[in-house]
C-alpha cells in the first residue's frame, strides 16, 4: 500500500500513513479503511520528518507484532537503512 492507506498501531492507539507498506494478513484483506498487520514498512525521509521517522515513529512501529523490516530512504544522503528483526526479536541495522 502507498501513503493513502492508514496503518493502525493498536498498542499505541495511533494511526500512521507510511510511504509504503506490505501486509500479508487475511484480516487486512477485507479491512478497507486501515490495515493492522504490516510486515514491511518504508519511509522516505525529509529534513522535516527524519528525526521523527527514525525515533518516535519507529518506536510505535516496533509494537506491531508482525513487523519484520523497516526501511528508511534518505534522499539527502542518497542512502538507505534497513532495520530487520532477528530471530531473537532484536532490531538489526543493515
Amino acid at each position: 500500500f502507498m501513503n493513502t492507506m492508514k496503518l493502525r498501531v493498536e498498542a499505541s492507539d495511533a494511526y500512521f500513513y507510511p510511504d509504503a507498506f506490505v501486509t500479508c494478513a487475511e484480516t487486512d484483506r477485507n479491512n478497507g479503511d486501515a490495515k493492522h498487520s504490516a510486515v514491511f514498512i518504508a519511509e522516505i525521509l525529509s529534513p522535516s520528518t527524519s528525526a521523527f521517522d527514525r525515533g518516535r515513529k519507529f518506536e510505535h512501529y516496533r509494537k506491531l507484532p508482525d513487523l519484520r523490516e523497516y526501511l528508511l530512504v534518505d534522499t539527502e544522503r542518497m542512502a538507505a537503512d534497513l532495520f530487520r528483526k532477528d530471530a531473537t526479536g532484536h532490531w538489526v541495522l543493515y
